[in-house]
């Protein structure tokens, strides 16, 4: 823009030209209406509260998993540690691959056991932090709504001043020219 633009579009609709002329008038209303504030702070409130309960949802899913995982970890050390006395103990090259075949059998079905365990106190901590989401974005668009259901009434009354003489008839109305009742013949 031009600085002479800029100067015309503050000098005509206030704030550089950026509002529309009849948000100026609407919002000019909105400073007697406070339910912008309500909406504002139950948003505020259900979008720190859901920070909240993603927070402690994270922070106690870590704690489960990572005791799960040192309660893996020591299970399997252990495991190993057998597995080593027994291939230790081994007298015969049948006795060796039995038990390797054993060891790895084992720690197949630990390690998918696992991973199952993982992955549902994932899916448990993803469904309730989910769940705190949905309640932030269904306030969000009620605020949505709700605004734009405002900012309409508003602009319908800015603009009824301009369209109507006060008695419900229109200015184009009034200065359409009345059709003088046909003559009888």
């Amino acid at each position: 823009m031009t600085k002479n633009r800029i100067e015309h579009d503050t000098a005509v609709h206030g704030a550089m030209g950026l509002t529309a002329p009849w948000m100026n008038v609407a919002s000019s209303k909105w400073a007697d209406n406070w339910s912008w504030a309500e909406r504002s702070d139950k948003l505020g409130e259900h979008t720190l509260s859901a920070l909240e309960t993603a927070s402690r949802q994270m922070l106690e899913g870590s704690e489960k998993a990572f005791t799960g995982h040192m309660d893996f970890v020591s299970q399997r050390l252990k495991a190993d540690l057998a597995c080593f006395r027994s291939l230790v103990a081994c007298k015969e090259p049948a006795e060796t691959a039995k038990t390797l075949q054993g060891f790895f059998r084992d720690m197949w079905h630990d390690y998918e056991a696992q991973a199952q365990k993982t992955l549902e106190l994932l899916q448990t901590s993803l469904t309730e932090t989910s769940k705190a989401g949905d309640l932030v974005v269904d306030t969000a668009a009620e605020v949505v709504e709700d605004m734009a259901q405002q900012t309409m009434e508003a602009a319908t009354k800015a603009m009824e001043p301009a369209n109507s003489n006060g008695n419900g008839e229109t200015a184009a109305r009034k200065a359409a020219p009345r059709a003088k009742p046909a003559a009888n013949a």
